[in-house]
């Protein structure tokens, strides 16, 4: 299994337990089940080379933690870009 898995979900009860449920029965993997921890996020250098490469017109960010969201914007920004971080349930119009 790859990725983080969430408490409570089928892939976390399979990693804690070595159980998963099939309609509605939980039942023992007779299976050896191994966790590889593979990330699916880009770093910050991986993002600005893509944006650099691609040089798009507008960018939105809206994934990330408030304080490097608006670091990023304002390195976009100094670079050239129209970037837009709107706030959960903003709406933004473009």
């Amino acid at each position: 299994m790859t990725g983080f898995q969430v408490e409570g979900t089928p892939g976390r009860t399979l990693l804690d337990t070595g159980r998963i449920e099939v309609d509605g029965e939980l039942l023992q993997v007779r299976m050896k089940v191994e966790k590889y921890d593979f990330s699916a996020h880009s770093d910050h250098d991986c993002l600005l080379h893509t944006v650099e490469k691609l040089s798009p017109e507008k960018i939105v960010l809206v994934h990330g933690d408030a304080q490097v969201v608006q670091a990023f914007q304002k390195e976009l920004h100094s670079k050239g870009f129209e970037v837009f971080a709107p706030r959960t349930g903003e709406e933004l119009v473009l």
